[in-house]
């Protein structure tokens, strides 16, 4: 999960960026980004639960793959971001060997309500491959594949444009029961513009999902929290 933790926060981060109204013609926006996320929740495969704490020098211990990407495009008071992770993690657990694919595709419209705010709404997909090799109490190999679509709500809010330095709130909450019982994200960032087609943004991301279905010797929960720093870049033309 080395670099996969890394880039994870980066795509929330450079949202608000890649959001801004530059002209009422189109503006499009690429960034490119690393997430040092942390991991900590739990993960149930057919029954049997895996407890999760990694560190941000964990998962880079632990990543096998990992790879995302920004875009965004805007006219106007209206837009649309999509934001696409993809990670492959190897983690030691207390009852054996957990293998999680996991996979993050977020597409959001926005809507300008004010200089300083847009609201968002959108939906985002989650795919999960987890293969658990048991150690205790009986070896066995387990593998479960899930995928689940949550609607989501939420906001940024930003400095006024035409600053060099500038910063941003990007937050959603989603769920609601549909596909996980809840879903939310928070993501304060800082930034400068080093031109006007770039700029260089940092800040912190927190990613949390709780999602289960079936039950008994059927039953599969992913609830994981990702949490750490972010940086990247954003290209806008």
């Amino acid at each position: 999960m080395k670099r996969a933790a890394v880039f994870i926060a980066l795509a929330a981060a450079l949202s608000p960026a890649l959001a801004e109204e530059k002209s009422e013609g189109w503006t499009f926006g690429v960034a490119p980004y690393v997430f040092g996320a942390s991991m900590h929740g739990s993960m149930t495969i057919k029954g049997h639960e895996a407890n999760i704490d990694l560190s941000r020098g964990d998962i880079f211990d632990h990543m096998d793959f990992g790879a995302m990407a920004m875009v965004a495009a805007r006219k106007g008071k209206w837009g649309v971001m999509g934001d696409a992770i993809w990670v492959n993690l190897g983690v030691d657990t207390q009852v054996g060997k957990l293998d999680p694919a996991l996979g993050v595709v977020s597409v959001a419209g926005l809507r300008r309500v004010a200089s300083f705010a847009d609201v968002t709404f959108g939906a985002r997909w989650t795919h999960l491959d987890a293969d658990l090799d048991l150690t205790v109490p009986v070896p066995m190999s387990l593998s479960k594949s899930r995928d689940w679509v949550d609607p989501t709500v939420g906001f940024i809010l930003k400095t006024p444009e035409g600053r060099r330095w500038h910063a941003s709130l990007l937050a959603d909450v989603g769920g609601f029961g549909v596909g996980s019982d809840l879903t939310w994200q928070a993501m304060p960032t800082v930034g400068v513009d080093l031109a006007k087609w770039v700029s260089i943004d940092a800040g912190w991301r927190w990613l949390d999902t709780d999602y289960e279905s079936g039950s008994g010797a059927d039953a599969f929960k992913y609830d994981i929290m990702l949490e750490g720093p972010v940086l990247g870049a954003t290209f806008r033309f």
